[in-house]
């Protein structure tokens, strides 16, 4: 199973879209679990957590999370949630 973090953004629904072609399993790791999935059932989510508990059974964990400007309390020293 891939894992791929926010795959239902812009960066991830791609890189989400490639492996789903390819016939992989994919999870995803998001901060907004409740969002609509572009894939249907075909990508579950699980709350964002880079832990050992995250999305259990994971081979690859695919991150696409950056961020591009700091803004709203987020800055490029943040690290996210840690184990």
């Amino acid at each position: 199973m891939d894992v791929v973090t926010g795959a239902f953004s812009f960066t991830g629904r791609y890189v989400s879209a490639r492996l789903l072609e390819s016939g992989r399993e994919v999870r995803t790791l998001t901060r907004r679990p409740q969002s609509e999935s572009p894939f249907g059932d075909r990508v579950r989510a699980f709350p964002l957590d880079h832990g050992p508990t995250a999305a259990p059974g994971r081979r690859h964990l695919h991150n696409t999370y950056w961020i591009r400007f700091p803004g709203g309390g987020t800055t490029f020293g943040d690290r996210g949630p840690q184990p």
